[in-house]
């Protein structure tokens, strides 16, 4: 999970926010960047590369602010070789306060949903329980019917076809596929 994680957070800045600093910017020597320049690269990635805007464009500010606090750490530890990277965070406190409650109201809506299909819930089943029981009943038939017999199941019929690979299959001494 963690892993899943990190590889999440490591697209976000690989992807959403240094790829997209390098193309206006690329002689951009360090992680510094400008009001401005921010401003205009959140514009950027705020929208999709369809145009649509991007429903969750926190985690991406998220994986930024975790990474600036990272170089902070890690220049505690090993001042000589990551203090030079130390810069202020662009993404700033307010922009990801209230991200807690915003995926509290997300979750609320799925379940509200899923409260609602509840009720149609045993019908699902029992479709999908008739579906599967002719599909069996079908797969019975079938692979007793040989090349071009016809098998009648509740009112249809079905052909059973072989192709050169079921031929050659029973050629082998196997036997042919049944498929849909």
């Amino acid at each position: 999970m963690a892993d899943d994680r990190e590889q999440f957070e490591s697209r976000h800045l690989a992807g959403h926010f240094w790829s997209t600093i390098e193309k206006p910017a690329p002689d951009q020597a360090d992680l510094r960047t400008d009001g401005e320049f921010y401003r205009r690269w959140r514009e950027q990635v705020a929208a999709r590369a369809d145009g649509k805007g991007r429903r969750e464009f926190e985690p991406i500010l998220r994986a930024i602010r975790a990474f600036y606090a990272d170089l902070r750490a890690w220049a505690a530890a090993e001042a000589e070789q990551w203090a030079i990277w130390v810069v202020p965070c662009p993404a700033g406190d307010a922009e990801v306060r209230g991200f807690g409650v915003r995926k509290r109201r997300v979750k609320e809506r799925m379940d509200d949903r899923t409260r609602q299909r509840q009720p149609l819930l045993s019908t699902l089943v029992g479709y999908m329980e008739a579906r599967y029981g002719h599909r069996r009943a079908l797969l019975e038939h079938a692979a007793a019917a040989g090349d071009g017999e016809t098998v009648i199941l509740d009112g249809r019929s079905y052909q059973r076809l072989w192709s050169r690979v079921d031929e050659r299959r029973i050629r082998l001494g196997g036997k042919a596929n049944v498929r849909e």
